[in-house]
C-alpha cells in the first residue's frame, strides 16, 4: 500500500516535469544565469537523482551515464525520453515494495533510516527542483505547470 501510494505521487511529479519541459524555448533550455541554473541541467539532475534513489542499494550506480556538461545536455525530447525510462523503472520498483520492505534499513544513510524515508527524500528532492524550473519559467514570463 505505501509503495503504491508513493508510486502514484511520483507519477504526479513526473506529470509536472513532462508539462514543464516543453514550456522552455529551445534557446532558453540550455542556458541560464549560472551553470547550476540551466533548465536542461536541472531537469537532467532530477531524472538522474530519481534513477539513483529508486533502487535498493547505492553501490554500483553508474553516474557516468548522466553526463551534464554543456556538450552532453539533452534537448527537451531527449530529456523526456530519459524521464520515461526512469519513470517506468521507478514506478515498478515502488509498486513492488511491501509495507514491511518500506520499514527496512536503507543503504542511503543521508536520506533517513528506512526505505520509506529514502523515497520521501527522493520525492522532496524532485519537487524542490521542479520548483526551480517553475521559477525559471516565471522569470521568462511563462506560466508554471499546474500542480498535480
Amino acid at each position: 500500500m505505501i509503495g503504491h501510494s508513493l508510486a502514484e505521487q511520483q507519477d504526479r511529479a513526473w506529470e509536472m516535469l513532462r508539462a514543464t519541459v516543453p514550456k522552455f524555448e529551445p534557446g532558453d533550455w540550455a542556458t541560464g544565469p549560472s551553470p547550476d541554473r540551466v533548465p536542461a541541467r536541472i531537469a537532467l539532475h532530477i531524472v538522474a537523482a530519481v534513477d539513483y534513489y529508486s533502487r535498493p542499494k547505492k553501490d554500483g550506480f553508474d553516474w557516468s551515464v548522466w553526463k551534464d556538461d554543456d556538450e552532453h545536455l539533452p534537448d527537451r525530447k531527449g530529456l523526456i525520453e530519459a524521464l520515461e525510462q526512469v519513470a517506468a523503472r521507478c514506478h515498478a520498483w515502488l509498486e513492488s515494495l511491501s509495507d514491511e520492505a518500506m520499514a527496512e534499513s536503507t543503504d542511503f544513510e543521508h536520506t533517513g533510516s528506512t526505505v520509506l524515508e529514502q523515497n520521501l527524500y527522493q520525492l522532496r528532492h524532485t519537487m524542490a527542483h521542479i520548483g526551480e524550473l517553475s521559477m525559471a519559467l516565471r522569470a521568462k514570463g511563462f506560466s508554471e505547470s499546474e500542480w498535480r
